[in-house]
């Protein structure tokens, strides 16, 4: 999120970087006006949540988890992700930890691959 006081700064410094004359663009009633026109004309429609779908951004891929199917897909910017995890996604990744966590509180290995 940003703050409203700093888009307005933003917007003015911009616009003046682009030809508005530079007291106009420090003026406070032209960046409102600027932020007003900038909200009015940048609005984008929130997409529909598809709850059939986990979507998880990682460094090298969007990871889709899809009822029973588990991929590594491109970037889709449609998915209007605003997120991303620091780490790649690796179908090959060992998980030591995890898998010594895992037996410990559920000891059950068929329980486990569920």
């Amino acid at each position: 999120m940003v703050d409203r006081s700093e888009l307005e700064t933003f917007l003015g410094e911009a616009s003046a970087r682009l030809g508005v004359d530079k007291i106009t663009a420090r003026d406070y009633e032209f960046k409102t006006k600027l932020f007003k026109q900038f909200i009015a004309d940048a609005f984008l429609p929130k997409p529909e949540a598809d709850g059939k779908k986990v979507l998880i951004n990682l460094q090298n891929g969007t990871f889709e988890i899809n009822g029973q199917n588990l991929a590594n897909r491109d970037f889709d910017r449609a998915d209007f992700l605003t997120y991303q995890l620091h780490f790649d996604y690796d179908a090959a990744a060992d998980c030591p930890k995890w898998k010594a966590c895992l037996s410990e509180v559920l000891p059950d290995q068929q329980r486990q691959r569920f």
